[in-house]
């Protein structure tokens, strides 16, 4: 492509040349209508104040999650560390553990807890060794140290296991823990319905007691440890 202007082109035997003004067509067949303009929809809904300043997109909202709902979809249980000490229970702490809990088919002689619910027996079990020292024969035979030695300890914890749709923080003042030493001589299968001391067979000495679970009277610790176990 060069540069000025073009050559003219020969047709047949002249030069056939546009003219430099040509004259407007006044004909009127095959001709195209002329072009309508159509509004687009998107002028058509131009406010008449115009549109505002655009603003950067708002971060989605964060939902608080539900803490509870969510444990109670999935199975698990709670368990509390429950300090036994001058005859009386309190609770020191609590976690929540997934998993099911498993159900107790016997117990054997020994310390059992049990958890009641406005007298609906919510939990109970077995609880080995504990509150108890023990000693072993001497391995070089002494027999000042034979012997087999238990020695009671003034206070110890023991685990109490509940499910966790059995509680809320709203039933905890109603939880009762009991906490027996049973004498007895061979395991037993308890039944729904009736209280431990009421079906084992032996002697069952009440050990202690606690009525009601009551944030007020926790340490600090003990308090956000039930909180997240719960909520």
């Amino acid at each position: 492509m060069g540069e000025g202007d073009a050559a003219p082109v020969r047709i047949g035997r002249g030069i056939s040349l546009m003219p430099e003004e040509p004259k407007r067509d006044e004909g009127t067949r095959n001709r195209m209508a002329p072009v309508r303009h159509v509004k687009s929809p998107t002028e058509t809904r131009v406010p008449k104040g115009g549109y505002p300043e655009q603003e950067p997109p708002r971060p989605p909202r964060r939902t608080k999650a539900a803490g509870r709902a969510s444990k109670q979809a999935k199975d698990g249980y709670v368990r509390l560390r429950v300090l036994v000490q001058n005859g009386a229970l309190s609770v020191a702490g609590a976690k929540f553990v997934e998993g099911p809990l498993a159900s107790m088919e016997t117990l054997h002689p020994g310390l059992t807890y049990e958890v009641t619910l406005g007298g609906r027996r919510v939990a109970a079990g077995a609880i080995v060794d504990a509150g108890v020292w023990r000693s072993f024969p001497d391995p070089l035979g002494r027999p000042e140290l034979q012997g087999h030695h238990i020695t009671e300890v003034p206070s110890y914890e023991i685990a109490v296991r509940v499910s966790a749709q059995e509680l809320s923080m709203s039933s905890l003042p109603k939880v009762r823990i009991t906490l027996y030493r049973w004498r007895g001589t061979s395991p037993a299968a308890p039944v729904a319905g009736r209280s431990l001391k009421a079906q084992l067979k032996g002697r069952v000495d009440t050990i202690a007691t606690l009525d009601g679970i009551r944030l007020s009277r926790l340490s600090k610790e003990a308090q956000a440890e039930l909180r997240g176990a719960l909520e």
